[in-house]
């Protein structure tokens, strides 16, 4: 891997939310100790000290204003004390021209950092990308997480979220979804609402009609779409066509009231209307909405 491209992210060891920081840049060192005493600490009562009150210098650094600042030897051996301290717990950057050794020696210093974690550059450094996932927050093991669902625990863990970022993310989740259940129902009061105002006293007949004709061309399974899907049960040109469908359906003698019974059939009612659709003209003609309902009759027929 570049090591040119390795970046390095900071945080508070086990923190929920670690920030990003930028790349590393080749400088002359970068300090981790705690924060020290200023460098430069001149007495209370002392101001910048002229040239000839620095007379405890010699001659060659009098003139340095830098140095104006020190009332006496003792001030500028504080200062210098502290400036040793911080430098000696400072860690240097390497620059482009450091060596193998050099380099890794900076990295293992970094990562003792608390907080602190290398970014690994190749995708496939799983170990380097486990290291600094658990140092940025991941739990230790994927049951960890408070989410309940086991499929959920293992992405998370496996994308490295930590168990603040996975819960926000199931808190997220679960509100999109209340949302999307809740303008789904109140597209279904709308629709029936529209529905019942444009067909008055027929409402109930057609509604019923709807489920006589989903039932009989589409079974159980698209009477599970119209209660559940709101694509389909919320879908008002699509309840339009099924009552023109179970009129039709009327007006040729299919037996749509017979159909009724399909919610809650038992065997001998399956039996009966399997005799009944024996003698339609229908039937006899292989007309395909009757195979298709004999195919249904069957089923209800046989007991599991």
């Amino acid at each position: 891997m570049s090591e040119a491209a390795t970046t390095f992210q900071a945080g508070t060891e086990g923190s929920a939310e670690p920030s990003v920081a930028p790349s590393v840049a080749p400088v002359a060192s970068v300090a981790v100790a705690e924060p020290q005493a200023p460098i430069i600490q001149a007495t209370e009562a002392a101001s910048a000290a002229s040239p000839e009150e620095r007379a405890w210098l010699s001659a060659d650094y009098r003139e340095d204003a830098r140095l104006s600042k020190f009332a006496n030897a003792d001030d500028l051996a504080k200062s210098y004390i502290g400036a040793e301290s911080l430098i000696s717990k400072s860690i240097r950057i390497p620059g482009q021209d450091a060596s193998d050794k050099q380099r890794a020696e900076f990295y293992a210093k970094l990562e003792e950092v608390p907080g602190v974690s290398r970014i690994p550059t190749d995708p496939q450094d799983q170990e380097g990308w486990d290291k600094y996932y658990n140092r940025m927050g991941r739990p230790a093991s994927s049951d960890e997480y408070s989410v309940q669902d086991p499929n959920i625990q293992s992405l998370h863990h496996s994308i490295g979220l930590s168990e603040s970022q996975s819960a926000r993310l199931q808190r997220a989740e679960a509100e999109r979804t209340t949302a999307s259940n809740d303008a789904a129902n109140a597209q279904a009061v709308a629709s029936g609402d529209a529905l019942n105002a444009e067909w008055g006293e027929g409402a109930q007949r057609n509604f019923t009609n709807i489920k006589l004709a989903a039932m009989q061309f589409g079974g159980e399974s698209l009477i599970n779409e119209l209660n559940t899907n709101p694509a389909i049960g919320n879908n008002i040109p699509l309840m339009k066509a099924l009552v023109a469908v179970a009129e039709t359906m009327g007006d040729k003698g299919v037996p749509l009231s017979s159909a009724a019974a399909n919610f809650n059939m038992t065997v001998d009612q399956a039996n009966e209307q399997i005799v009944e659709l024996r003698n339609n003209p229908a039937y006899a003609a292989r007309e395909q909405w009757a195979v298709d309902r004999m195919s249904l009759l069957y089923k209800k027929s046989t007991p599991k």
